[in-house]
């Protein structure tokens, strides 16, 4: 009996040591049982009656009850589990959440049922109770922050969503993240950065693309804004060199021939290279010519001036030297409003060669209307999908749009050049007479999308009623 007695704690104190040597980290901490545990038997050849051995037998009680040897001790000494199953024993080895607990399991046994305060975040067999260290957004409202803002090790110019303190998702930012307050941060982008593409310097806000105190001046510092002077007369001044107008004299209150866009020498007040859109006799922007503004005859909106011939930009759309009226411009109150207010209607006969206006790749073509069909000399609105048109991806990310055409002469996937011949005009669709509809709109799913500003090299935004000759020369 003896001897039955002395095997049987052997074969319990070496399945001891395995647990021990699997989870030394959690079973030897704050305890010095691994390291007195070299063998249970006495240098006499008895069985030592270790009080440790005895608190981890399993229970010998047949019924099913728990016994007090199921209880498995947590570090403070606190029972962590009692019970007939033990929750590890479908479990892989490592640390798992088990409610308001991270669980570790060796060998199907709890060996240390450590209870988490702030919950326990479920990362598989590598689970651990929450806290700031292991989750950015531990301590954080719901929102999307900068990882920098909320204490990430990693991914920190990357924006975190949280939600319920937990990290919902991370979205890349490419070129940095935009910390706002109230959880409302951003990946840095033109759109809500006016700095974002510009160097250091001083610009007029109209002038990066601001929606908001576009006649203000900001100081842009590594791609950010780091600071914007309100201007009470507006902005004026070169690109990385603006500043706030000091004349006590705004330029628009000389645009006593209506509401466009002026050059300063028009208007004999502000910066002669400047154009200065004027509402009500009131700035509403003012944007710096880089190649000199142009003073166009009365009637006619005054322009910035083209680059030279050979920088790309966009060219009326007919052949070289081919003179046009312009029979609508853009922003008018008959049609070109809404989503088509930066659209262009040019007063030319049927069959007019019409010619690239950039250099693209052709992305939509229709050619089906015909000659006797019901939308081929023109109808109302019920003609407004039954139209012949192209439309020419460009490499700014924007399309261009010919529209009411008698016949393309290009197919979906040609790749065209400025100034090549793409079809000849018509007098299909939604129409009141012939003439060609162009217009520069933004990409989308449909053929028409909505329109976008579009400057002519050669002609500026050429106002109804203008005459404009083509420089879409090869």
């Amino acid at each position: 009996m003896q001897s039955s007695s002395y095997d049987t704690k052997l074969a319990r104190s070496r399945r001891r040591r395995r647990i021990c040597s699997v989870a030394l980290f959690a079973v030897c901490f704050g305890s010095a049982a691994c390291g007195e545990m070299v063998d249970p038997v006495r240098r006499d050849g008895s069985a030592q009656d270790s009080a440790f051995i005895d608190a981890a037998q399993p229970s010998d009680v047949r019924d099913g009850s728990a016994s007090p040897a199921d209880a498995i001790a947590s570090p403070d000494g606190d029972v962590a589990e009692s019970g007939t199953q033990d929750p590890c024993a479908q479990r892989p080895d490592g640390s798992h959440c088990d409610g308001m607990l991270v669980r570790t399991c060796v060998m199907g046994r709890t060996v240390i049922a450590m209870p988490c305060d702030n919950g326990c975040i479920d990362r598989g067999a590598m689970s651990v109770c929450a806290s700031n260290q292991v989750e950015p957004c531990f301590d954080d409202p719901d929102g999307e922050y900068c990882g920098s803002t909320i204490g990430a090790t990693a991914r920190t110019g990357d924006l975190y969503r949280c939600r319920g303190m937990r990290t919902e998702r991370i979205d890349a930012c490419a070129d940095g993240c935009i910390d706002r307050p109230g959880g409302t941060d951003v990946c840095a982008s033109d759109m809500v950065e006016p700095c974002f593409n510009d160097p250091d310097g001083t610009y007029c806000g109209g002038s990066i693309g601001a929606t908001t105190r576009v006649n203000d001046v900001y100081t842009c510092r590594g791609r950010r804004t780091a600071m914007i002077e309100a201007c009470a007369m507006g902005c004026e001044g070169s690109a990385g060199s603006a500043r706030c107008r000091t004349s006590t004299v705004d330029p628009c209150s000389r645009a006593t021939i209506g509401d466009g866009l002026y050059c300063g020498a028009s208007l004999m007040l502000g910066d002669a290279n400047t154009l200065y859109d004027c509402r009500a006799r009131v700035t509403r922007t003012a944007t710096r010519c880089d190649h000199g503004c142009a003073v166009r005859p009365p009637g006619m909106p005054d322009a910035c001036n083209p680059p030279p011939s050979t920088t790309p930009g966009y060219r009326l759309p007919f052949a070289c030297g081919f003179r046009v009226t312009v029979s609508q411009g853009n922003n008018t109150t008959f049609s070109h409003n809404g989503t088509q207010a930066w659209a262009y209607d040019f007063a030319v006969p049927r069959g007019t060669p019409v010619h690239a206006m950039e250099a693209g790749m052709v992305v939509r073509v229709n050619g089906s209307v015909v000659p006797g069909g019901a939308c081929w000399n023109g109808g109302g609105s019920g003609c407004a999908n039954t139209v012949n048109y192209v439309a020419i991806q460009h490499n700014d990310g924007t399309s261009t749009l010919y529209l009411h055409l008698d016949a393309p002469e290009v197919a979906v996937g040609a790749r065209v050049t400025r100034g090549q011949r793409i079809a000849r005009s018509g007098n299909t669709g939604w129409s009141t007479g012939a003439h060609l509809h162009a217009q520069r709109q933004a990409s989308c799913a449909s053929w028409f999308c909505t329109s976008q500003s579009l400057t002519f090299q050669e002609a500026g935004m050429p106002a109804s009623g203008a005459s404009v000759t083509s420089n879409n020369c090869p």
